[in-house]
């Protein structure tokens, strides 16, 4: 099987994708089709939500040329052509007018039933999930259970679409190792649609990913990407597991797509626990989560696609070592037990996704300067001209110093707070990094003083908020507390020479403020 045809059909659909969105672009100012922020969305702009047009438009540009090529046949191009069109139009619709959850139910049926009676692609049996080496056949059950599959992977996909890059990376990851499989088994089917949806969905997040310096997405793939590219990764998973030699077990098939069905199915099993409807919107996904801990979006993306690529390589490692598929289904529903019992407790899963951050020494989104602490007064001397050398004139700072409230220690202890004005995800946030690893190098030979990002603290985020009855060893003794004192205020103005201009808000006695101000100066 020579690669070539697929490399000339993967180039045609990139480049009818990005040119497909360009035009989007256009049009969506003309027609107003614009995402507008609101109380559940977090963008700042009004984005166009026409990501869908540049993978549709790769995956017809292809079909054609295959056919053409004599690489498909008629009726496996006018059925894909057709369910294709049909679920976009209804995404783009639900994007403009909002459709309800059973106008687009009903529509998703009856496209997965066009997948059925007009492609042929139906899921027939389980696999051998049951001890003892047999299959489980569906029978008659089998058109109900390829619609629930299909609306699932439907609207998973569509569920996890949440912050910038993220169902276009999940997707791409997932058809990535369905084309491994679909290799191996020499499976050639379907690597015609494969390449269709590749090259879409790589020309889309071209404009969607927060990547070469940009802060935010330029399109949004909206329901009418969302819907598509979920139906046509179900085409995928369903086919490549059925049939007399499969690429892949059904079990194989969950593994391939294990993040955004675990995520979907725990935040609906939750909702229903808290007696909401399981369409009703919250904030409680993966990436949710991880964005309240601190992850940028970038960052979330990327944590999310490791853990995607590593559950698909456990579900190919499974398939290809002949792992029994009773363990691995075992093993499955034991990752989804867990992350239901650690998701459904965000006050400790937050808190340990922080920590989690912090090993790896990442950026946090909400980080405003750099936090220096603790120290005694006799340190002040050493840390308060290395906060003055190390800082560059470029942006604009605010350095606070605090005297500590500890009721357990005879000795006053210190640390200074160093703020400063920065461009969210942008060039600045590098200046910040090389400012902390200044001073954490500059710092180093006082092994007490920690240097670390400076985040505010956000009172939402503390399940002991307004709790009256929480032992005070619950808390760290080196915490910041809204009642420490001030000392000394000073700030850095933007293209100014360095000079530090200081006021004395509050005082500490052994030593008197005036050797502080000294020092300081």
């Amino acid at each position: 099987m020579s690669p070539y045809p697929y490399l000339t059909l993967f180039g045609l659909g990139l480049m009818t994708s990005v040119v497909a969105i360009v035009l989007g672009i256009m049009f969506s100012r003309y027609f107003e089709i614009f995402d507008h922020p609101s109380d559940h969305k977090q963008h700042q702009m009004s984005t166009p939500f026409i990501g869908g047009l540049g993978i549709i438009g790769a995956v017809l540009i292809v079909l054609k040329m295959a056919y053409s090529q004599q690489m498909m046949s008629s009726t496996e191009v006018w059925v894909i052509a057709g369910s294709t069109l049909i679920i976009f139009a209804t995404g783009l619709i639900d994007d403009i007018w909002r459709l309800g959850y059973k106008v687009r139910f009903l529509i998703q049926s009856l496209v997965a039933c066009l997948m059925v009676y007009g492609g042929g692609v139906m899921l027939t049996d389980l696999g051998q999930i049951v001890p003892g080496a047999i299959t489980v056949e569906l029978g008659p059950l089998a058109l109900f259970f390829t619609i629930f599959a299909a609306l699932g992977v439907i609207n998973a996909l569509n569920m996890i679409d949440g912050i910038d890059g993220l169902s276009g990376s999940i997707a791409l990851t997932t058809l990535l190792l369905l084309l491994i499989a679909a290799l191996l088994a020499e499976h050639s089917d379907c690597l015609v649609l494969m390449t269709a949806l590749i090259s879409g969905v790589i020309g889309f997040l071209g404009f969607n990913l927060r990547c070469c310096g940009r802060s935010r997405a330029w399109v949004f793939l909206g329901d009418n990407g969302s819907m598509l590219l979920g139906f046509l990764l179900a085409w995928l998973l369903i086919d490549l597991s059925q049939g007399p030699s499969p690429a892949m077990t059904p079990v194989t098939a969950l593994w391939l797509f294990a993040v955004p069905l675990i995520d979907t199915v725990t935040v609906m099993v939750r909702r229903l626990w808290l007696g909401k409807s399981p369409f009703h919107p919250d904030r409680f996904h993966l990436h949710h989560l991880l964005l309240r801990a601190g992850f940028k979006t970038s960052d979330a993306v990327l944590l999310i696609v490791l853990l995607h690529s590593l559950f698909g390589a456990i579900g190919l490692a499974g398939l290809y070592l002949k792992i029994w598929e009773p363990l691995m289904l075992a093993g499955f529903l034991g990752i989804f037990s867990g992350y239901l019992y650690v998701t459904s407790r965000p006050w400790r899963c937050i808190p340990a996704l922080r920590r989690l951050h912090t090993r790896f020494g990442l950026m946090k989104a909400d980080c405003q300067g750099v936090f220096i602490g603790y120290f005694d007064l006799e340190t002040t001397s050493r840390v308060l001209p290395t906060l003055q050398a190390a800082m560059t004139p470029e942006y604009e700072y605010d350095l606070r110093v605090y005297q500590s409230r500890d009721v357990n220690s005879a000795d006053p202890r210190f640390y200074a707070v160093l703020e400063a004005e920065l461009a969210e995800e942008g060039g600045s946030e590098l200046k910040l990094k090389q400012l902390v690893s200044a001073l954490k190098k500059a710092l180093s030979a006082d092994c007490d003083i920690e240097v670390r990002q400076y985040v505010r603290r956000d009172p939402a985020n503390d399940r002991r908020a307004g709790q009256k009855s929480i032992p005070q060893d619950l808390r760290r003794a080196d915490r910041r507390d809204a009642q420490d004192k001030l000392l000394v205020e000073a700030d850095y103005f933007l293209n100014r020479s360095l000079s530090c201009d200081v006021h004395f808000v509050g005082d500490v006695k052994k030593p008197s403020p005036s050797k502080l101000a000294t020092e300081a100066k």
